[in-house]
Order: C-alpha cells, then sequence, then structure tokens
C-alpha cells in the first residue's frame, strides 16, 4: 500500500511515519519543521497540493496537518481557516480526483462537553473557533469523499525523540526536574490518549478497510492536575511543586468531552488508560535500544547523548576482547560509532570496507521494510582492496532478525577476507519490547532461537555460538550486560527489558 502522510514531521505523523513504513510504501510532507526524508508541502496553496499527490499517486492519504492552538486559532481566525479548513478542501479535492482513501485526523473540540459520552453520530457543537474548524472539515470530507476514515481521538501524548514539541508531558517533567513550581488546571476533564495506541489504530482500520467516523480514546479521564500528578508519582519525582488552579484561555473550553469508543473497541483495538500509558511512556523516553539503534547519533536519552554513548560501548566492547586483527570494519552508518570507539581502545585501525549507496533506486515513497531488504544486497559496497586477505572485526549496533549482517558477511566472504570476528556494542536481543519501541516479535530476533541456559551467562554464551555457526564467521560476541548498563549516566530511569 502506498501511503502519504500530511503533516510527517508532527507528533503524531511522525509516530505513524515509523509504523507504517514497516509495512507500506510511505512518503511524508513537513511544513516548518524538516523532517530530511520528508517532502515540503504547504496544504494551504491547492496548485501545489493537486500536484503533489497527484504525482504521487497514493492509495491512502493521512491528514495529520492543522494548527490545534485553540487560543491561537480564536485570535488567528484567517490562519486557523486557511489551514484547517482550507488545507482539507484542498486535499479531499485531491483525493477525490485519485480515489484515494483519506484518514483525517479531527477532535473531541468538534463536542460542546456537556452531554457526556459522545458517540460518533452525536450532534457536533463546538464551543470555540478551533473545534468549529474541525467540524468544517468533517463536513467537507464526509460531503465529498465515499471512502475516508474520520478520526476523533483525546488529547495525544507519547515520546518520538527529543525534539519533539513540547506537550504537557514533557512540560511536566522539564519544570519538575528543574524544581519549578507549576499551576496546572483543576477543572476540564482530559482523556489522554498515546501516539502509538492511535498509530496502531490506523493501521488496523486501514487493514480492516474500516470507512466512516470513529473516536479513539482512554475511558479514564482526569484534569491536567491530577494528570501532572500521576507523571510525578510515574517519574518518581516531588509531587510538591505541582498546584492546582482554574486556568482562564482565550478560547472557550469543553468541559468533560467522554468519547464513546465502543465502536472501534468492538473491532479489537484497544487503547491504555492513563497509568498504563505513563508506564510505557516513562520506558520509552528511557529506552536503551534506542540509545544504540534508530535514533540519529546527534539526539539525547536521558539526557545523554547518543553518539559518545555509542562510542562508549565500542570502548567496552575492544576492552571484553583480545583480538587478534588486521581492521575495524563498521556497517555503515549503523556501527560507525562503536567502531570508532573500538578501534581507539584496541589500537587496531579502523577502515570504511563497507559503503552504503544510498542513490540506487531512491523514489519519492520509502520502501516498506520488506523491499528494502531486498535491496540491501544492491546498496551495500564492499571495497575489496580494503578487506582482501584481511582479520576484521566487523561491528553493527545490534542484530534483530539477522538479515543485514547476513548480506554483509556473504559480501564480505565474496571479496576474499581472511577471517570475520562480529562484535556487537549490547548484549543480545532476545526478549520482546512491550513499550512498542521495537514492533518485532519474539520469532524474529534471531537470538532468541539459540537463548537456552540456566543463568544469563550460560546463556549469552549459547547465543554467541549459536549466532556464529548460522553466519558462518570466525567469531561473534556481544557486549556484557553489566558493562552496557554501566556506561548509562542515568540508570535508574532505563530501560532494557529487550536485552534479558
Amino acid at each position: 500500500m502506498k501511503i502519504l502522510i500530511i503533516g510527517a514531521s508532527g507528533f503524531l505523523g511522525k509516530k505513524l511515519f515509523a509504523l507504517l513504513s514497516k509495512r507500506h510504501a510511505v512518503c511524508g510532507t513537513y511544513f516548518k519543521k524538516n523532517g530530511g526524508e520528508l517532502k515540503y508541502l504547504d496544504i494551504t496553496k491547492k496548485n501545489d497540493v493537486d500536484d503533489f499527490i497527484l504525482l504521487l499517486k497514493p492509495d491512502v492519504v493521512i491528514h495529520t496537518a492543522a494548527i490545534i492552538s485553540a487560543d491561537f486559532c480564536e485570535k488567528e481566525r484567517d490562519k486557523a481557516r486557511s489551514m484547517n479548513i482550507g488545507g482539507t478542501q484542498n486535499i479531499v479535492e485531491a483525493c477525490k480526483k485519485l480515489g484515494s482513501k483519506l484518514v483525517y485526523i479531527s477532535s473531541d473540540y468538534v463536542f460542546d462537553g456537556e452531554k457526556s459520552p459522545y458517540k460518533e453520530g452525536d450532534k457536533r457543537e463546538p464551543v470555540n473557533y478551533y473545534g468549529h474548524t474541525k467540524l468544517e472539515a468533517e463536513k467537507i470530507i464526509e460531503k465529498n469523499l465515499s471512502d475516508y476514515i474520520i478520526l476523533r481521538p483525546g488529547i495525544l501524548c507519547g515520546y518520538n525523540d527529543s525534539n519533539d514539541n513540547k506537550d504537557f508531558v514533557s512540560y511536566v517533567l522539564k519544570n519538575l526536574k528543574d524544581n519549578q513550581s507549576i499551576k496546572v488546571d483543576n477543572k476540564v476533564i482530559k482523556y489522554p490518549i498515546l501516539i502509538d495506541d492511535l498509530s496502531y489504530a490506523i493501521e488496523k482500520l486501514l487493514d480492516m478497510g474500516g470507512q466512516g467516523v470513529y473516536h479513539a480514546a482512554s475511558q479514564k479521564g482526569v484534569t491536567r492536575y491530577g494528570w501532572a500528578l500521576k507523571i510525578a508519582e510515574t517519574f518518581k519525582l516531588s509531587k510538591n511543586k505541582i498546584e492546582p488552579t482554574i486556568e482562564q484561555h482565550v478560547a472557550k473550553k469543553p468541559n468533560n468531552v467522554l468519547l464513546d469508543s465502543s465502536k472501534i473497541s468492538r473491532l479489537n483495538i484497544k487503547f491504555n488508560d492513563i497509568d498504563d500509558g505513563l508506564k510505557i511512556l516513562k520506558n520509552q523516553i528511557g529506552c536503551m535500544f534506542k540509545m544504540i539503534y534508530s535514533v540519529r547519533p546527534d539526539k539525547l536519552i536521558l539526557n545523554q547523548n547518543t553518539s559518545i554513548f555509542r562510542i562508549d560501548v565500542g570502548k567496552e566492547l575492544a576492552k571484553e576482547d583480545q583480538t587478534k586483527a588486521d581492521a575495524v570494519i563498521p556497517i555503515p552508518e549503523s556501527g560507525l560509532y562503536a567502531a570508532t570507539g573500538y578501534s581507539a581502545e584496541s589500537k587496531i585501525p579502523l577502515y570504511f570496507g563497507l559503503i552504503r549507496d544510498y542513490v540506487t533506486g531512491r523514489t519519492l515513497f520509502n520502501p516498506r521494510l520488506e523491499n528494502r531488504n531486498k535491496d540491501l544486497r544492491k546498496k551495500m559496497i564492499v571495497v575489496p582492496d580494503v578487506v582482501r586477505d584481511k582479520r576484521i572485526i566487523l561491528i553493527d549496533e545490534a542484530i534483530i532478525s539477522g538479515t543485514t549482517m547476513a548480506v554483509v558477511i556473504e559480501k564480505l566472504e565474496e571479496a576474499g577476507v581472511k577471517e570475520i570476528h562480529v562484535r556487537i556494542p549490547a548484549p543480545p536481543m532476545c526478549s520482546m519490547c512491550t513499550n512498542r519501541v521495537l514492533d518485532c516479535s519474539k520469532e524474529r530476533l534471531i537470538a532468541s532461537k539459540y537463548d537456552k541456559g540456566e543463568d544469563y551467562k550460560e546463556r549469552k554464551k549459547n547465543i554467541e555460538a549459536g549466532l556464529a555457526k548460522f553466519f558462518k564467521v570466525t567469531s561473534l560476541k556481544f557486549l556484557e550486560l553489566d558493562s552496557f548498563v554501566n556506561t548509562l549516566k542515568t540508570k535508574s530511569d532505563a530501560c532494557y527489558e529487550c536485552f534479558g
């Protein structure tokens, strides 16, 4: 399925892009925050929207872009109308021309909050201009399209990376960690939903051929004051700096919009309540898998730079290893930082015997994971003169399914390498992630196939021996769990359950 995500640089859009790219060909757009691989699009410009969508010919368009500040919309009505209503109109017209399915992210603000709980077909009576723009956008979709999904979520919360726009959870955490007092509203009741839960709901609705309007929210309500207390409790921070108040806003806010989500629940789509959601969020923020994998090396996790961490675990890996070799070779780009650390500590020279071709086969859509794996052999290039007849230390940040490692080893052997010693600057990954960071079943974790033994030391030894035999390499070793954990500056908030 070819999917276009409009607003892929945003809070929800980033999560959707990461999730859907695993199974689908995905293209994403940005407006203000450049996402690197994303394409620029101003949805208020009709011709640009037409040209862009008609060029891509997506099967599905997911529209997440909007001005979401109710106060801003109240003060700047022309801008709010242009983006939230006019922009949606432009997208709808392009989808209509192509016959593309539209998934639209609406809001609980289309209701007045006086008659909860609300079903999908209940009368929509917004009390502010932001809610009005969302209602008008819904009407445009309902009038012009037959193939659409309108989702009305509760208030979004979650985590992508340290560059997220500051939501309520990050606001509370920053102030409490800085020992700053905060005054938060204790009147309006909110129903938080994880961006992970909403993203999975969208994926499942697309898989099932969902149509129409759906509500998506937890059923446990809380004021921002109560929410802040729960945040402090989950993250083990003092509650003494949290004060209740009645907030005043430019825009009137509905007091209690409880969305009846029974329609979507009947499709076996569930949402975490606020307590379970905060536990997941805490583990996502402190995810040690992201420390070595997937997150850009300039990002911070638990206020620790990921590139420095990767260099440091590379050094720790070298301290545990006395292997004689001629060169340290990183798998690009993932193994680069750990290989730098390993080389510095071991005094074995670092060579770039592998390069990755990022141009061949490039398209507007990111290919789905299955096709990326097929293309890997074409895109991974060995420099024969660098590796021929050499004993090499081959470094990558992790082994998950083993697909990349198998392709690289095969190509190195074809180039005439003498010995391959695989070194991984993290413990073996044997357990499923329950926090929706790594969407991978235990069966796909290749290390789990060899995970046998009475204690961790025996299990690790069996995994290393089994994988060395599977990949047909001279040796294979992972970093010790204790060495990995001790490289962290903040151990108490870290989650490394997938390494267990």
